[in-house]
């Protein structure tokens, strides 16, 4: 099979940001639940979460490779079902990479609140805040490098 050069961008980048994004949010997860009563003393105590940031770097940047190549394959296929079923919510590319994120963090906030008012404390708030920054600035590299191929 021969990947053509958008294929290619879109495998590198993709891979590149999913792998940073995913061991940006891991290192998220840890210092937000290191705020968690009763978690937080746990989490201190376990330690570092190395093994699990490089696993999430690897495992992002293996998703994000194979994410670029199905973005790359079948673009035009997933707008027309966004058009046709979901009446073009997801129109842009950078609505494609953030929405998502967005509309279940969006519904974690009910658990978060629930944790808050249950008493965990902000940690599982500042674990939303945190991913949803890191997926904005995911999706706004990722526009900034393979916006020419999505329009």
């Amino acid at each position: 099979m021969q990947l053509d050069q958008k294929a290619k961008d879109s495998m590198q980048w993709m891979a590149i940001y999913g792998g940073i994004a995913n061991a940006a949010e891991v290192l998220t997860s840890y210092f937000a639940m290191m705020l968690t009563p009763g978690i937080g003393a746990y989490v201190g105590f376990v330690g570092f979460p190395s093994s699990q940031l490089l696993n999430q770097l690897i495992w992002g940047g293996i998703t994000g490779a194979i994410f670029g190549w199905v973005l790359s394959m079948y673009y035009s296929q997933i707008l027309d079902f966004n058009r046709k079923y979901l009446g073009n919510f997801f129109g842009t590319f950078f609505k494609m990479l953030f929405y998502p994120y967005a509309i279940a963090g969006a519904l974690s906030i009910f658990v978060g609140a629930g944790a808050l008012a249950s008493g965990l404390g902000m940690g599982p708030l500042l674990a939303f805040a945190g991913v949803l920054a890191i997926r904005y600035f995911y999706a706004k590299m990722a526009v900034a490098k393979l916006g020419q191929y999505y329009q």
